[in-house]
C-alpha cells in the first residue's frame, strides 16, 4: 500500500467519523434538551408544591408512574391522527370510515386518560393534602405555558405568510400571555 492511498483511507475514514458524529449529534442534543426540561419540570413541581421530605418519598414515584401511565395512552392514537394531517396525500386518501376510526381511537384515548387521571387524582390525595394536588394540577398547566412561552421566545416573531403568520393558516402565532399567575421557574433551568 503506498502512502496516498493510506492517506486516502485516513481521510475517508476521518469523514465518516464526523459524518456519523453529526447525524449522531442532533439525537444527542434532543436527549440533553428532554432531560433539561424533565429537570426544569421537577424543579418547577418541587416549588410549587413545597414537598416535605415524606411527601416527596410517596409523591415522586406515584407521579412518575401517572405520567409513564398517561405517555402510554398518549403514544398511538396521537401517532395515526398526526400521519394523517402532517401528510397530504394521505389526508387526500383518507376514507370516511377510516377517518371515523382515527376519531373513535382519538376519543378512546381521551377517555382512557380521564380514567387515568381520576384514578391518580384518589392516589395523590393519599399522600398530599387537598391543596397541594390542587396546586399540582395548577402547576402542570403553568409549566407547560411557561414552556410554550420560551419555545416562542427562541422563534422570534411569525413570518408573514408562514405557518401560523399573518395571512398564514391560523392566523398568527400569539406571544407570551402576561399576568400568568406564579413565578416562572429559576432561569438557570432554561438554560
Amino acid at each position: 500500500m503506498n502512502a496516498k492511498t493510506v492517506k486516502t483511507g485516513l481521510f475517508a475514514a476521518l469523514w465518516l467519523v464526523l459524518l456519523a458524529g453529526a447525524s449522531a449529534q442532533p439525537t444527542a442534543r434532543r436527549e440533553q434538551t428532554k432531560e433539561r426540561v424533565e429537570a426544569a419540570h421537577i424543579g418547577f413541581l418541587t416549588h410549587k408544591l413545597k414537598l416535605t421530605p415524606f411527601e416527596a418519598q410517596k409523591f415522586w414515584p406515584l407521579y412518575e408512574a401517572y405520567r409513564d401511565d398517561m405517555a402510554q395512552v398518549d403514544r398511538e392514537p396521537l401517532r395515526g391522527l398526526r400521519r394523517a394531517a402532517e401528510d397530504p396525500e394521505r389526508w387526500a386518501a383518507l376514507t370516511e370510515k377510516e377517518a371515523e376510526e382515527l376519531m373513535r381511537r382519538h376519543a378512546k384515548a381521551l377517555d382512557d386518560k380521564e380514567r387515568i387521571r381520576r384514578a391518580y387524582h384518589t392516589k395523590f390525595m393519599d399522600v398530599l393534602s387537598a391543596k397541594k394536588v390542587l396546586m399540582l394540577y395548577v402547576a402542570e398547566v403553568q409549566f407547560k405555558e411557561a414552556m410554550l412561552d420560551k419555545l416562542r421566545e427562541r422563534q422570534g416573531p411569525p413570518r408573514p405568510g408562514g405557518p401560523g403568520g399573518p395571512g398564514g393558516p391560523g392566523g398568527g402565532r400569539p406571544g407570551p400571555r402576561p399576568g400568568r399567575p406564579g413565578p416562572p421557574a429559576p432561569e438557570p433551568i432554561w438554560e
